[in-house]
């Protein structure tokens, strides 16, 4: 099964999002070197999602696949942050920006952005 099959199996209808997760899926995996990336689906924000770790022994990590050409109003990544994070100790994402040639790179959002 290829990875858009699987998108399709969790709820992810949508091909851009699909398309842009399966490059950060490739990039945690074979350049970042991170353990368990596993994708997750939120119905609530209607997008995929990836756990993943930086070493055997750490914490998850959540990163949100967003293409560099989408819009991110302030309203926007707070919902991001609070719905991703809301079971997790702290409350952080790392936004990870695609551009059409597959380069990601990596943010980290946590609660209490200033607008």
């Amino acid at each position: 099964m290829d990875l858009k099959e699987k998108f399709a199996d969790l709820g992810c209808c949508n091909e851009q999002n699909s398309t842009i997760t399966s490059y950060v899926v490739n990039d945690l995996n074979k350049r970042k070197r991170m353990y368990l990336v596993n994708c997750h689906y939120s119905e609530k924000l209607e997008r995929l999602y990836l756990s993943a770790k930086k070493t055997p022994d750490s914490e998850y990590n959540i990163y949100l696949p967003i293409s560099s050409k989408e819009s991110l109003p302030y309203s926007i990544l707070n919902k991001y942050v609070n719905v991703l994070s809301e079971n997790a100790l702290e409350k952080s994402i790392v936004l990870a920006f695609c551009t059409q040639d597959t380069k990601c790179i990596y943010y980290r959002l946590k609660e209490g952005l200033p607008e």
